[in-house]
């Protein structure tokens, strides 16, 4: 306890910085997340129509011959 009581200028500077990069390097993370997502809008484009199909698709197993 008593080297923190001495050297506690140094303690809080430590923390300071730290606090300060933590700070910092969130800022750059938040700005290089909205970034992208604002030219991602201007750059969409309508999907393509899909080709009709002939039969709809089913979930249902068809039912198969059995080999015997």
């Amino acid at each position: 306890m008593r080297a923190i009581a001495t050297n506690w200028k140094m303690l809080l500077a430590l923390i300071a910085v730290g606090l300060a990069l933590f700070f910092a390097s969130s800022r750059v993370a938040v700005g290089r997340a909205s970034a992208p997502a604002a030219g991602s809008q201007a750059r969409t484009v309508a999907p393509a129509p899909a080709a009709p199909q002939e039969q709809p698709i089913s979930n249902e197993i068809r039912d198969f011959p059995q080999l015997d």
